[in-house]
Parts: C-alpha cells; structure tokens; sequence
C-alpha cells in the first residue's frame, strides 16, 4: 500500500524503497531477542537500518513506551561494532572447486552456509571456513 501511495506522490525509486523497507521491517523488532545472531547480523546491517531503528523507537515511544527492544538492539549494535565482520567473503566457488567440489548448484549452497556460520561468529578465516565445510560436506 505504501508503495502505491509513494508512486502517486511522485517520490524517487530510492525513496520509496526506503520507506517500503521501513514499514515492511518495522514489526521485525518486536522479535530480535529471539534472532539467530546470524539473522540479526544480517537484520542491522541493511542500508537503512539507523532510520529503522529510530522509527522503531518513535513507534514505542508513540504507543506503549516499551524500550526494552531497542535497548537491546543497541547494546547488540555496541557489540558487533567492537567486531565488526570482514569485507570479502571467506571462501568463494574457485575455492570448493580447489578442494574437490564439482562446480554447479551444491557450490551455492555451502557458500550460503559457510557465511551464515561467518555471520553467526562461528567461523571466522579462511582456514576455519575450509576445516567447517570439509567436516560437513564431501566432494
């Protein structure tokens, strides 16, 4: 609805992507003590997530005034700044291919699992990537 209403007004692409992401992200607060550190990681790290979190705190202040959410997120926030996360992935496809894997959908699919690990703080070089997906997946 907030994209309709957005395209009638005549705002730019990139502003209504903003807001849209707002309004379809604003109820995902509501359960980030229950978040995979994984999920959360990935949650906080969208372009926008300082106009979401404000917009988090407006909207309780506004109604229940129940911070207790967006204290948590910013005590979360304080912690991954202390560690914040290498730039390139870990490991890419030419790596699998290296260690006896077979170019094709399977490749995909142990990257994304190798940087969910990453984001989780499981994993975190290239070697400890490597020793995880010999462990876990075989060529």
């Amino acid at each position: 609805m907030s994209q309709e209403i957005l395209k009638r007004l005549r705002f730019d692409r990139r502003t209504r992507e903003r807001i849209v992401s707002a309004v379809e992200n604003h109820l995902r607060f509501f359960d980030v003590r229950h978040m995979r550190t994984a999920t959360l990681r990935r949650f906080m790290s969208k372009d926008n997530f300082e106009e979401e979190l404000e917009l988090h705190r407006l909207d309780c202040l506004a109604g229940s005034g129940d911070l207790s959410n967006w204290e948590f997120v910013m005590e979360k926030k304080q912690e991954l700044e202390r560690e914040p996360l290498p730039t390139p992935p870990l490991l890419r496809g030419r790596d699998l291919v290296r260690l006896g894997f077979r170019p094709g959908p399977r490749i995909g699919e142990i990257l994304r699992e190798v940087e969910e690990k990453r984001l989780e703080g499981s994993v975190r070089s290239e070697e400890e990537a490597e020793r995880w997906v010999k462990k876990h997946f075989h060529p």
